[in-house]
């Protein structure tokens, strides 16, 4: 059995709207083909981290994807370490804001 390149077996979705041309980044299979090399593209998918959609009768059917790590609250805010100023204790209740509600 011969190896084939990813890009042989996926193309690119192209869409029209009116007179224009959108080459989208998403890339398309059918369920044949993803069915016959399934194995070899979820690896792509895994060290790509690009969607892809899946056809049945040039009809999208399914969007696989690969699962996000979440960042930790001091990944998503380092850069801002430091750089903050509180004029008063961002902890303190607000009681007193809501009195006259």
């Amino acid at each position: 059995m011969t190896r084939r390149s990813l890009s042989s077996v996926i193309v690119p979705m192209v869409i029209t709207i009116g007179t224009m041309l959108l080459r989208n980044k998403m890339q398309t299979i059918s369920k044949s083909k993803l069915k016959a090399h399934m194995l070899r593209i979820f690896r792509e998918i895994e060290a790509s981290g690009e969607e892809l959609i899946v056809t049945d009768r040039d009809r999208p059917v399914l969007r696989i994807q690969p699962i996000s790590s979440k960042m930790s609250i001091e990944e998503a805010f380092d850069e801002f370490k430091g750089q903050m100023i509180f004029y008063e204790d961002p902890d303190a209740p607000t009681i007193d804001e809501w009195a006259d509600v």
